[in-house]
């Protein structure tokens, strides 16, 4: 492997564990539980997932793509880390960025 890719990986590898720790924290910690009990925060490195909810509602006309739809919710998600009181699934960041169990 070239040391180009190899640093790549790298750095993929070491994205994927920084987002998987902070969604599983705030998976498990969000105050509301009716978002935490019917809600999730989808993992970053899951295109599939952030592809279809960026294809619902508003999402499309406010982000020019599925990636930079993630990584505002991801960067939101890091600004708001252990403050989650105002996290609400019918309102702000939250609504925006959380995905329904229902729906997959």
């Amino acid at each position: 492997m070239s040391g180009v890719k190899l640093n790549n990986t790298t750095n993929w590898n070491k994205k994927v564990a920084h987002f998987g720790k902070l969604r599983n924290h705030f998976n498990k910690n969000v105050p509301d539980s009716e978002l935490r009990n019917n809600w999730y925060f989808p993992r970053w490195e899951d295109d599939a997932i952030w592809k279809k909810h960026w294809e619902r509602g508003d999402n499309k006309k406010a982000y020019a793509s599925p990636e930079a739809f993630r990584d505002w919710c991801y960067q939101k998600l890091e600004q708001q880390q252990q403050t989650w009181v105002d996290c609400n699934p019918s309102q702000g960041w939250c609504e925006i960025c959380t995905r329904g169990k229902s729906w997959d």
